[in-house]
């Protein structure tokens, strides 16, 4: 079995290098389309024994790797961006690797690593990516920007994902300084592939992805819903355009917590092996008080981050796990605390009959007591308290509010006090909260 190593390059003679140099013994070919051209580039590929050749950029990334696809003479493919690499001692032969999966497989999905070189190698996140396929007419890419894999124009079937511990490619193209510029080259390149293409809707997520990158979040936040609203697609890190929504979306002045929530369920559901979408979900649950249900979804989380494996990419960590432990807790004291309030409801009034009937049936729907105290009613006030239930207490007026009203404390045994006029009630929604807050 003979391995291909193939490249695309552009003016990144160091890069190049230092992924020439991680793969140096691996492969038995080193194909380099460079689409620029310079003597030292030429110097780099020739210093690894690599077949070196010239191609004319045409703004089409599938165009230039086909192109490379078409020199290699090897049975299979390993196929590197000049900024990525892999690092020795993870990655055992990968000879051996291929011999063991040539037989029933088309293509093995690594693991790619982003990487930001300039905050100290920081892991940004990670994807499965086809790095390694056999070398054969009927696989080709297709698309001009964020192009795919595909067999006979079709989603390739016979494929299998290859453990971290066999390789690992860290990539470097995701680090602070590159980002905006790669994003904006990303983003024509997209804009004229939309011009014509009859399948617009398998850009949105890589729209959504540049103006992110630039910085434009209401069309960044556009072409994220636009890619959610297609459901679940059969692409690597297909939760993307999740994460950028509810990430902007929490990021804006004022939070639309509804949106927010419902994006946060239906990401839960759709990508149930993702523990960030439940952990997600949990706490946009208990901002709204449903302490059962966050409870429900923090505990699926971190069972999801115990699971062996998933496509789809998580930094749910043991750290993560800890904190979602902590606030189940929290969570929890929370229900207690709710279960052993008492509130009490004030009100002074004198000839409130038209309003206390209102006043009494609010709050005995978010109070433990209702203390009404009559100052002098000649009316049905004190009748229609009474027949309600309610606690009725009389004081002589004496013009001072605050005596009238301190004399109602004085009858309150709750932990908390409600003390509204007659004429005052709470809506349907402040009501749920109140035992909350």
């Amino acid at each position: 079995m003979k391995l291909s190593a193939c490249y695309i390059v552009k003016d990144e003679d160091k890069e190049l290098e230092k992924s020439l140099r991680s793969i140096n013994g691996q492969v038995d070919e080193i194909i380099v389309i460079d689409t620029l051209g310079t003597d030292r580039m030429r110097q780099i590929v020739s210093k690894y024994n690599g077949k070196y050749f010239r191609y004319a950029w045409e703004n089409d990334f599938a165009a230039a790797r086909n192109f490379a696809l078409d020199q290699a003479t090897g049975s299979w493919v390993l196929f590197l961006d000049a900024d990525e690499y892999i690092i020795q001692g993870k990655t055992t032969d990968l000879h051996q690797i291929i011999a063991q999966k040539k037989d029933v497989v088309d293509v093995l999905l690594v693991k790619l690593i982003n990487i930001d070189e300039d905050d100290g190698g920081r892991i940004v996140d990670y994807f499965f990516a086809p790095r390694i396929f056999r070398c054969i007419k009927d696989l080709r890419y297709n698309g001009k920007i964020h192009e795919q894999l595909l067999k006979r124009n079709k989603p390739i079937v016979a494929v299998e994902v290859l453990p971290e511990k066999e390789i690992c490619i860290y990539h470097t193209g995701y680090s602070t300084h590159k980002l905006k510029q790669k994003a904006e080259r990303n983003l024509a390149l997209l804009l004229n592939e939309l011009k014509d293409s009859f399948e617009p809707e398998k850009l949105y997520l890589y729209l959504a992805e540049a103006y992110d990158g630039i910085g434009d979040a209401e069309n960044a936040l556009k072409y994220a819903r636009l890619d959610i609203a297609l459901g679940r697609r059969n692409i690597t890190f297909a939760s993307r355009a999740y994460r950028i929504c509810l990430r902007i979306l929490e990021q804006q002045m004022v939070p639309d917590a509804e949106e927010i929530r419902r994006i946060a369920k239906q990401a839960a559901s759709i990508f149930p092996e993702v523990p960030e979408f439940h952990a997600e979900y949990a706490q946009w649950l208990a901002e709204a008080f449903e302490y059962d249900a966050a409870i429900a979804e923090m505990q699926e989380a971190i069972k999801r981050s115990k699971e062996d494996f998933s496509l789809e990419p998580t930094i749910f960590d043991i750290q993560a796990c800890q904190t979602a432990e902590n606030l189940i807790g929290q969570w929890r004291q929370f229900q207690v605390n709710q279960q052993e309030l008492r509130i009490s409801a004030c009100v002074i009034v004198k000839n409130e009959a038209a309003e206390i009937g209102r006043w009494i049936a609010n709050m005995k729907l978010c109070s433990d007591e209702q203390i009404i105290v009559d100052t002098g009613s000649t009316d049905d006030t004190v009748k229609i308290a009474r027949g309600a239930g309610v606690k009725v207490f009389h004081f002589e007026w004496n013009d001072d509010f605050s005596a009238a009203k301190n004399f109602a404390l004085q009858q309150a045994i709750g932990d908390w006090i409600i003390f509204l006029d007659a004429d005052e009630y709470f809506s349907e929604m402040s009501i749920k909260l109140l035992p909350f807050l």
